[in-house]
Parts: structure tokens; C-alpha cells; sequence
């Protein structure tokens, strides 16, 4: 695993090299925020940051929000450096995407413990991804389409099935409204409307797709509410007739 260690003091990064010399750690040591984007832009980034809060150039929670906001499969876990110890500095950090917080000067063995506490974490996160991908792939291998709806009617998850019946990619359900969008006439639109509002299940019900580029096809639907989930709220089964 790769460790990105950013920090302005020559000194306070020999102690972290040196603590963490040992660990199998595969690391990488920069002295600016410019430097340390620079490596996070690169292929195959670090996911383990050590960010000093005083970086120059670039600074430490600004890296830290923008690698937030930006969409990633792999998540990157971040332990900020401080001179400060205020709890208001604290809730700032953690405000910004920081998971965890080391006061400066370090101290050798509390940086070892917050390090596999981190390698945990990503550990548990690779293992989680890995089982979502294979879900994903078997998913996306099933001979009919599915697709996950919330209260509204909007697509929250969809299979490669579900997404080439509807003539749309995945990214592109996403978010769309199945109800107006994709069922062309007003009876098949008027039954799944009312089974998502009275949380009812139906069976092989023959219902016509209205595909992207204006093509209808027909399909056979199944429905059925989820309960205990608050995000997804219904789901719907397609194959062909």
C-alpha cells in the first residue's frame, strides 16, 4: 500500500519515514500541496495520505475537499497534522473529509496506531468493493433486467439488462424517473404507479418500454416493494416476452 507523507518540516518527515520505515508501507515523501496533488493525479495514487495542515502552496483541506467531492471507487484515507489541538480545529478538519487528526509534535507510537487503524479501514474497504464488483458482475450477467426504484420512481440501480432494454446506459438511468419516462401507455404507467403507492407486488404483467431513441418494446415486469430500506423503495424485473 502507498503512504503519501506531506509535510513543510524537513524534520517532522524524517520521524514519520522513520517510525514508519518498518511497516511494509510503501512511501512517498513531499515537502508542498502542489507536490502532493501532483502525485494524487498521477496513475495508481496513494490512498494513505499524512498531511501536514500547514502545507504550502496548496493547502491541506483544500486537497482534502476536492478528493471528497470527487467521484472514486477506491477511497482515500486521511490523517492530518496539527499544531493546533482546539476543538474547533478539529471539527474543521473533520468537516473538510479528514478521518483522522495528529497533533503535532508526532508522537512515534500514537502515528503507528492511527496508520493501522487506516490500513484496517482500506483493508475492509477493498474487501467491500471486491463483493460489491462481483455482485455487480453477476448482476450484469443474468438473462433478464433489473433495476432498484425509490419512492418517487427514480432508477437508483439498474443492470445491463435493464439499462439495453430502455436503450440507455447506466449512468444514464440513473436518477431519471422510470414512471413518465420509460412506460409509454398511461395503464402500464397508472399499475406500477399505484403498486409503488399502496406497496403491492405484481407478476408477469406485459407492459411497453419506450426506449431512448423513441422505439417501443414490449417487456414482461415484475414488481415488488422493498421493505426496511429507506433509500430503495420498489423493484421492478424485466425480461423479454
Amino acid at each position: 500500500m502507498k503512504l503519501l507523507v506531506a509535510d513543510r518540516d524537513a524534520m517532522s518527515r524524517h520521524i514519520i519515514v522513520q517510525t514508519l520505515v518498518n511497516t511494509s508501507l510503501e512511501l512517498c515523501c513531499v515537502k508542498d500541496g502542489a507536490e502532493a496533488w501532483e502525485r494524487l493525479k498521477g496513475d495508481n495514487p496513494p490512498r494513505l495520505l499524512i498531511l501536514d495542515s500547514m502545507l504550502p502552496n496548496l493547502n491541506a483541506l483544500e486537497i482534502c475537499r476536492t478528493i471528497r467531492e470527487q467521484a472514486s471507487a477506491d477511497y482515500t484515507y486521511i490523517i492530518l497534522l496539527s499544531d493546533k489541538n482546539s476543538r474547533a480545529d478539529r471539527l474543521v478538519a473533520l468537516d473538510a473529509g479528514v478521518d483522522d487528526y495528529l497533533q503535532k509534535p508526532v508522537h512515534q507510537q500514537e502515528l503507528l496506531a492511527k496508520v493501522r487503524i487506516a490500513r484496517r479501514f482500506l483493508g475492509k474497504e477493498d474487501r467491500l468493493t471486491a463483493i460489491v464488483h462481483g455482485w455487480r458482475t453477476m448482476l450484469d450477467n443474468l438473462p433478464f433486467g433489473v433495476a432498484c426504484l425509490s419512492r418517487s420512481g427514480s432508477v437508483l440501480r439498474a443492470n445491463k439488462p435493464f439499462a439495453e432494454l430502455c436503450g440507455q446506459e447506466i449512468q444514464g438511468l440513473i436518477g431519471k424517473s422510470i414512471l413518465p419516462t420509460y412506460l409509454r401507455r398511461a395503464t402500464d404507467l397508472t399499475r406500477l404507479r399505484e403498486s409503488m403507492r399502496q406497496s403491492q407486488a405484481f407478476d408477469a404483467v406485459e407492459m411497453e418500454i419506450l426506449r431512448a431513441d423513441g422505439s417501443a418494446k414490449l417487456a414482461v415486469v415484475w414488481g415488488r416493494p422493498v421493505m426496511g430500506l429507506n433509500e430503495i423503495a420498489y423493484q421492478i424485473v424485466t425480461a423479454e416476452p
